[in-house]
């Protein structure tokens, strides 16, 4: 143990002006925007923010940094390669302090899952069997049927984690129908094209077959 005379030491810690809070994207969140954009909520101490963009945590060589940014929203300046990123903000003071930054909030920037491609719908006992590529581990589907392809009322709104729906006792007509893909943490992707099937007549065709033997009963 070591003795001495006492000291005192004084120093400052720059913890004012204080960071705002981080409004998008949160940490480890997935992001599809390749340009995306950053969004913080507004320091009432701030009269500006410092934002900064980097491939790793520690800042050394940011991708992009923008100093004096007025308002509480920020876009990448370019597009961005998919893959890690990290980005943190700072507020600075009418007198142009910085204060201390958030922490390194890392996202990841991931492609869109791809518009289902249905395959032809097949009529099976009166109903509808609609099939497509199985997605990606963990994604599931979103399926409307309308009787207009506009799908302002969709008589069937669905959502399955495997990639096939069979729907029984459909009324007859045209049928319009349509699939989306629903990502891991609940993001839906774009809707695939749509497609138009007819689901025949059976009470017509009974009536048909019914007319018919009555036709023959009469000739005998």
């Amino acid at each position: 143990q070591l003795e001495g005379i006492d000291a005192v030491c004084r120093f400052s810690i720059a913890a004012h002006p204080q960071p705002p809070l981080i409004l998008q994207p949160q940490p480890n969140a997935k992001v599809r925007a390749t340009r995306p954009s950053f969004s913080w909520t507004e320091n009432q101490d701030a009269a500006s923010y410092a934002w900064q963009l980097s491939r790793d945590a520690s800042f050394d060589t940011p991708l992009a940094e923008q100093p004096a940014v007025k308002t509480s929203e920020v876009r990448a300046p370019e597009s961005l390669p998919y893959g890690r990123y990290y980005w943190r903000v700072a507020s600075r003071d009418h007198d142009g302090k910085l204060g201390p930054y958030t922490q390194a909030l890392p996202f990841e920037l991931v492609p869109e899952p791809p518009a289902p491609a249905p395959g032809e719908p097949t009529s099976h006992r009166g109903g509808l069997v609609l099939s497509w590529p199985q997605g990606a581990e963990g994604q599931s589907y979103r399926v409307q049927l309308a009787r207009e392809p506009g799908f302002a009322h969709p008589a069937i709104d669905q959502t399955l984690a495997t990639p096939e729906l069979k729907l029984d006792k459909l009324r007859s007509g045209t049928w319009y129908v349509r699939v989306q893909t629903l990502d891991t943490d609940g993001y839906a992707g774009p809707w695939g094209a749509t497609q138009k099937t007819r689901i025949g007549c059976a009470a017509c065709r009974w009536a048909l077959i019914g007319g018919g033997a009555a036709l023959v009963l009469l000739m005998l």
